[in-house]
């Protein structure tokens, strides 16, 4: 740690010895990354000035581009775009470095702070792990619902994000009862298992989790291949609920859902609610239903199913046209 600053001393604590660094961070210091922290408040500032900069212009160029359908004016700023958005990595990079040493709240620009202020699909997914992993359920719900409106993603990141969500709804049973993520039980560990054969980011979590119960899990793809992998395999609901009397597909959607009825002896109650509890659509469903949804914007929705004996199930979809 580094001596002198508010609320940087560690807190002395049976079994732990605080020594002061006499070096500075080795991941810090070379050329464009900034300075060893804590940074010259003067250039921290500057940093910030020029991020905040840069914001404003990706946020106005990424109006525009919405706006037109010249092919040559397009072009121009999407060029804009991407050159705004490299000036928001190299400072936000250079400002994250900065507060590494700060425990994530102690500061009021905190590294968490500085990831949400990114608007990166990266950064925001690094966020909803944090959520997880810390019991947080609110921020959590509240946080994973915005990401598809805050962050223009792609296919394969509404998939992941999907898949991310429904390993959450895996262990938010678990989370919402104390139960460490270390103590989970085997039925748990084998749901985690499908994820953990991936190499995306709720694969990545899935074998961190398996690995602190004792289990080890070797993933069965890399790169480019998670991708693909990810981008054709089942829903993750349907695959865990293999029991589920109604689902929804495909997810994530473009234009239309299909609400899949499984038992068309009795009918079954549909609701399509927004992150807020807003209900946007309700219907009985007799059989298997096309449902169109390209009026409804790019966002977290949530599928709610009920039928005849009391049986309920919920499902995440990600709406991305």
């Amino acid at each position: 740690y580094y001596a002198n600053l508010p609320n940087q001393e560690p807190i002395a604590a049976i079994g732990i010895t605080a020594l002061q660094a006499t070096q500075s961070n080795p991941n810090c210091g070379t050329s464009g990354e900034g300075c060893p922290p804590p940074c010259d408040p003067n250039e921290l500032s500057g940093w910030k000035n020029e991020f905040y900069q840069a914001r404003t212009v990706w946020f106005e160029k990424r109006s525009e581009i919405k706006a037109t359908g010249d092919s040559v004016e397009i072009a121009t700023l999407r060029s804009q775009i991407n050159a705004a958005r490299s000036a928001m990595d190299l400072n936000a990079g250079k400002i994250i470095r900065n507060y590494a040493l700060d425990s994530t709240g102690v500061q009021q620009d905190s590294v968490l702070i500085w990831q949400e202020r990114l608007y990166a699909y990266e950064t925001d997914l690094r966020l909803a792990r944090h959520y997880l992993f810390q019991g947080s359920l609110t921020a959590y719900d509240s946080w994973i619902a915005s990401i598809p409106q805050r962050v223009e993603l792609e296919e394969w990141q509404a998939v992941e994000l999907t898949d991310f969500a429904a390993l959450f709804e895996t262990l938010r049973p678990y989370r919402e009862n104390g139960i460490a993520l270390n103590r989970l039980p085997a039925s748990v560990l084998d749901s985690l298992a499908w994820w953990a054969a991936d190499c995306d980011e709720p694969g990545a979590i899935a074998r961190e989790i398996m690995r602190r119960n004792g289990r080890d899990e070797t993933p069965v793809c890399a790169g480019a291949e998670a991708r693909t992998k990810n981008m054709n395999r089942p829903d993750p609901a349907v695959k865990i609920n293999r029991i589920a009397p109604a689902w929804a597909t495909p997810n994530p959607s473009r234009d239309y859902l299909i609400l899949n009825v499984a038992d068309t002896s009795a009918p079954v109650a549909f609701t399509l609610s927004a992150p807020d509890g807003r209900v946007l659509a309700q219907r009985i469903l007799l059989s298997t239903e096309q449902m169109p949804i390209d009026q409804l914007p790019n966002g977290l929705y949530f599928c709610h199913f009920a039928g005849a004996g009391g049986w309920k199930y919920a499902q995440k979809i990600i709406i991305l046209h």
